[in-house]
């Protein structure tokens, strides 16, 4: 769907990399009752891979929506920090400015504008991604189960090349494929998305505290 076809109705909007945070935020924001937030990815379909090089693409493109110029008033930009956060922090900001948006200067700042933009990293101090952010409320539900796939990947990803970020995501998938048994090969997208698989990453979790009680404050403020 194009986006000046689409209805933008609420005052912030969560801009994401790809599927897999859109459904992470969107569940949080309902599981913890948060203020209403349009949650969108940068990849032009549903279902594409998107990424964090297309963010000032996507904003460019939602800009030509008259109901997303009318009512969505600032944008949360969320991006991985991978294995540099604050060359990841910037490559977002020079997006931004090329297409005529207002970069922050820090992360979590908002910069004014129309609309005002801040950028978020996943996590928000050190590298990693999402699923990093991820690991503490899933290795709590099962530790036993968690302890042998810390072994495992110890075991296999201990090369230079392993990152902070792969080695999350590897961590990550070998979890869920060990605790869901009906469907190993089970991704995120599925995963918080069917109430019975979601409770392998409990979003109650206290280690969610700090990130909802950012979007709270970013929801708030005028």
């Amino acid at each position: 769907m194009a986006e000046d076809s689409k209805d933008y109705k609420f005052s912030q909007m969560i801009l994401c990399e790809g599927p897999e945070d859109v459904c992470f935020f969107s569940t949080l924001i309902s599981e913890r009752g948060l203020p209403n937030f349009h949650v969108a990815h940068t990849a032009e379909g549903r279902n594409d891979a998107g990424g964090n090089s297309r963010f000032g693409s996507k904003l460019r493109a939602l800009r030509v929506s008259q109901s997303f110029r009318r009512n969505v008033k600032k944008v949360l930009v969320v991006t991985d920090s991978d294995e540099d956060q604050a060359a990841s922090f910037a490559r977002v900001c020079a997006q931004l400015i090329a297409v005529g948006l207002p970069a922050p200067a820090q992360i979590g700042e908002i910069a004014q504008g129309a609309p005002a933009i801040c950028v978020l990293t996943m996590p928000r101090v050190g590298t990693g991604n999402l699923e990093c952010c991820l690991m503490e409320a899933a290795s709590a539900t099962h530790p036993q189960t968690t302890a042998f796939v810390e072994q495992f990947v110890n075991a296999v990803a201990n090369g230079p090349e392993w990152t902070d970020a792969k080695k999350g995501k590897l961590t990550l998938r070998a979890l869920m494929a060990a605790r869901w048994y009906r469907d190993p090969g089970i991704g995120l997208v599925r995963m918080f998305k069917d109430n019975a698989a979601r409770r392998i990453i409990p979003l109650e979790h206290q280690s969610f505290n700090p990130l909802v009680a950012f979007l709270r404050e970013f929801a708030e403020q005028p």
